[in-house]
């Protein structure tokens, strides 16, 4: 059904994206030799894809159920590839996840259209800035520009800055209004100070060095912010 109310957009002329998620590892073949192609005979011009979040939380929840009637032990697996807890979610090596969606992100160019990377630590390396595709249409040239993924994304292998992120458009009201009382910052942080803070603490979730390919050896700029570098995956 999904299928064909995209197929009836495009004939309309509208635009149409896809997101995949979540994949799950042993059907990934799947995704790319079956859903891929099917997205495109639709119409589609982009697909975003994420693979599978863990939740911590088994007891009553409908992922394991889902797991059961598929007969996958994703725990397991997840265990064995020494998956990093983000949050509540256990969520698989950024290198891991790379290597396995690659048939997927093939399929996609292959088939015309562009692929947008979802999953966490990953989003830098789409074809397109934004991991939803937003970036290239008309009447969203307003999307939050100064995020650590854009600028990471743009930059040339080699020194990644905090002026890379502060010379793009910022809004200037506090951001605690919109992130729960465990990862809230002050209560008078701007945006802006949201993310200088965010950018100082290497190691941390959603930190530059999350990002697969990007490392802090331990270099600050002169206004002591962290300088990080940007290897090339090609």
């Amino acid at each position: 059904h999904r299928l064909e109310a995209m197929a009836g957009l495009a004939r309309e002329g509208i635009q149409v994206f896809a997101r995949v998620q979540p994949v799950f590892l042993p059907w990934i073949d799947e995704v790319a030799g079956e859903l891929v192609p099917r997205l495109a005979e639709a119409g589609c011009r982009h697909i975003s894809v994420e693979c599978l979040k863990l939740p911590l939380e088994r007891r009553g929840s409908p992922m394991v159920e889902l797991l059961d009637e598929l007969g996958w032990d994703a725990y397991q697996v997840y265990h064995e590839n020494r998956a990093l807890r983000i949050g509540r979610e256990w969520v698989l090596p950024p290198e891991l996840r790379w290597a396995e969606i690659q048939p997927i992100r093939e399929r996609i160019r292959n088939c015309g259209m562009t692929y947008g990377a979802a999953d966490l630590g990953l989003t830098h390396l789409g074809d397109t800035a934004c991991c939803c595709g937003i970036d290239g249409l008309p009447g969203f040239d307003s999307w939050f520009a100064a995020n650590f993924s854009n600028v990471i994304w743009k930059a040339e292998p080699g020194p990644v800055l905090l002026a890379d992120v502060m010379r793009h458009r910022i809004p200037r009201r506090s951001v605690t209004m919109y992130m729960n009382s465990h990862s809230r910052p002050a209560a008078s942080a701007s945006i802006a100070d949201y993310l200088r803070d965010k950018w100082n603490r290497p190691g941390s979730a959603n930190a530059p060095d999350s990002f697969l390919g990007v490392r802090w050896n331990g270099e600050y700029d002169l206004e002591g912010n962290c300088v990080y570098r940007k290897e090339d995956l090609a």
